[in-house]
């Protein structure tokens, strides 16, 4: 099974915009979503799971749209906030019908966990319960990764089985953390940019990084300014600057 783990496209907040908690993409988020599902359609994902978040929907609406399938809405895979997080009481998230009014290819997570996930605090085959709380801890956050990530490897176990899921950066992060290793590790251990390929297997029982922060389907684009990378694809000498 292979997994591929895509941060959202450049958002508004991260061009310096503004645009709130549910922020929408920038024009560049725009064209960076269509060069995912440019590639990504060859991959032929039997399966699309996104964070209700808008700006991870739209990322993935290109290739929703392009190969009919249903997008999962999935809350493990939402944006972490802190309580040390800006505003965040003027939030006020739209419920599962909300948003697939608006977005007709997004549909309920209904696969349900199994007996192990019983009395989880989210959030699988609920449909009511799309949200994870905002003001959660890194523990919160470690252990809704953490439970997704076992829930993939038991729902995916053919060798031809491919996935997308789109995420941001510290559920993406944190992911691929709880795919590779049995203990967290620190924050800050997986830098990952905008719309950037990072790419899982699980195959009888082993766990595997195929590619991490991988971006060559963005070459003709230009490198936005929260990248990584700078103007000529070299990684910037500068300390994380997020709290993941």
């Amino acid at each position: 099974m292979l997994c591929y783990a895509v941060r959202h496209a450049e958002s508004t907040v991260n061009a310096g915009l503004g645009g709130g908690v549910d922020c929408d993409l920038t024009p560049l988020g725009m064209s960076q979503a269509r060069a995912l599902c440019d590639r990504l359609e060859h991959a032929r994902p039997v399966a699309l799971y996104s964070s209700p978040y808008r700006r991870a929907i739209r990322t993935a609406e290109p290739l929703a749209r392009r190969l009919g399938l249903p997008m999962r809405i999935q809350p493990e895979l939402c944006e972490f906030h802190p309580a040390t997080s800006d505003n965040l009481s003027a939030f006020s998230p739209p419920d599962l019908q909300a948003i697939c009014r608006e977005f007709d290819f997004a549909a309920p997570a209904v696969e349900s966990m199994d007996e192990a996930e019983v009395g989880a605090p989210a959030l699988v085959g609920d449909p009511t319960a799309l949200w994870t709380p905002l003001g959660e801890s890194v523990e919160q956050l470690i252990e809704r990764s953490r439970r997704f990530a076992r829930f993939l490897k038991r729902r995916f176990t053919g060798l031809e089985d491919t996935l997308v899921v789109f995420g941001h950066g510290s559920p993406i992060a944190r992911l691929i953390d709880a795919w590779l290793t049995d203990t967290p590790g620190p924050s800050f251990r997986f830098l990952i940019d905008n719309a950037s390929l990072n790419v899982l297997r699980c195959h009888e029982g082993v766990s595997s990084l195929v590619c991490l922060n991988e971006s060559s389907h963005l070459t003709t684009l230009p490198a936005p300014s929260a990248s990584y990378l700078n103007a000529n694809r070299v990684i910037k000498p500068a300390p994380p600057t997020a709290y993941w």
